[in-house]
C-alpha cells in the first residue's frame, strides 16, 4: 500500500511537470511580411496572402505630433507598435479600434528620436501574423 502511494505521487508529479513544460515551451514567432511605404499619407496596399491590406496615415507622421493611423483588410484584433532598426522604442502596443467601413484606427504620436532619425518601422500584429511596414516620418 505504501508503494502504491509513492507510485501515484510520482505519476502525478511527472504529469504535472509534463503539463508545465508543454505550457512553457517557446511559441513559434508569427509569420512576418515586410513592406516599404515611402509616403504613409498615401494608401499603401500590401498583398497579404489572399487579401490586400491597406495602411494609411491621415496626417504626415512626425515626432511628437498626433496622427490618425488606419488599416483596412486585416481581421482584428490588431495592435500597432513603432520602432527603428537597431533601436528599441519600448514595448508599447496600441490597440486599433474597429470603425465603420471595415477600418481599424488609432490616434498615434511617434516619440522623438534623440539621434534625429526618421526611418520608422510599424509592426501590425493580428491573429494572421505580423506585417512590418517601413516608412519615413516627416520633419
Amino acid at each position: 500500500m505504501k508503494h502504491a502511494g509513492w507510485l501515484l505521487m510520482t505519476v502525478a508529479s511527472l504529469t504535472a511537470l509534463l503539463l508545465l513544460a508543454n505550457r512553457l515551451r517557446p511559441v513559434a514567432p508569427p509569420s512576418v511580411l515586410t513592406a516599404s511605404c515611402a509616403d504613409l499619407t498615401q494608401p499603401c496596399r500590401i498583398p497579404y496572402g489572399a487579401q490586400v491590406v491597406e495602411v494609411r496615415a491621415l496626417q504626415i507622421p512626425s515626432a511628437l505630433k498626433p496622427f490618425q493611423l488606419e488599416v483596412r483588410g486585416l481581421a482584428g484584433p490588431i495592435t500597432a507598435r513603432f520602432g527603428m532598426v537597431g533601436m528599441d522604442m519600448g514595448p508599447i502596443a496600441l490597440p486599433l479600434k474597429d470603425e465603420p467601413g471595415g477600418v481599424a484606427a488609432a490616434q498615434v504620436v511617434l516619440p522623438l528620436c534623440v539621434q534625429g532619425r526618421r526611418d520608422w518601422l510599424l509592426w501590425l500584429d493580428s491573429q494572421a501574423g505580423r506585417i512590418e511596414v517601413r516608412f519615413v516620418a516627416g520633419a
